[in-house]
């Protein structure tokens, strides 16, 4: 059975809490909730949820990219969107839906299959971000 590590190229990430940001298990590349840019003060750069997911996206990328793998690798993601109600939930995810899904699409010749997806509202995410997404990859053949 292979053994969990951290890959090569993400050494170097050093996480905001007691967790690794992310695993490698054989080929799988399991990444921990991704957050938006953070200041100075440990808060988004950002108030609003679509710069939010477009930072998250552009991050999502990167580590990807790190790791040897694509948006075509994900296999799976959890989107946790801040929602007070079912209305700003419904709102939120419209705005998250249109950044996700133009990151995943562009250009449309890297993903063939869609990932599976699972979102839910939350009363409260870390350092007050809006909007906070983890993946799940592996390097296609």
């Amino acid at each position: 059975m292979p053994k969990k590590q951290i890959p090569e190229g993400l050494k170097d990430i050093k996480p905001t809490g007691p967790y690794s940001p992310v695993l490698q298990i054989g080929g799988h590349h399991h990444f921990s909730g991704i957050l938006p840019d953070l200041g100075k003060d440990n808060r988004p750069t950002s108030p609003d949820i679509t710069q939010q997911t477009s930072q998250i996206m552009k991050k999502i990328k990167d580590l990807l990219e790190k790791c040897g793998l694509t948006f075509n690798d994900i296999f799976g993601a959890t989107i946790m969107i801040k929602a007070l109600d079912e209305e700003s939930f419904d709102e939120a995810l419209t705005r998250v839906n249109y950044v996700y899904a133009n990151a995943l699409s562009l250009p449309m010749e890297e993903v063939e299959i869609l990932p599976r997806r699972k979102a839910f509202g939350v009363s409260a995410l870390p350092c007050h971000a809006l909007v906070e997404i983890e993946i799940d990859a592996v390097k296609q053949d």
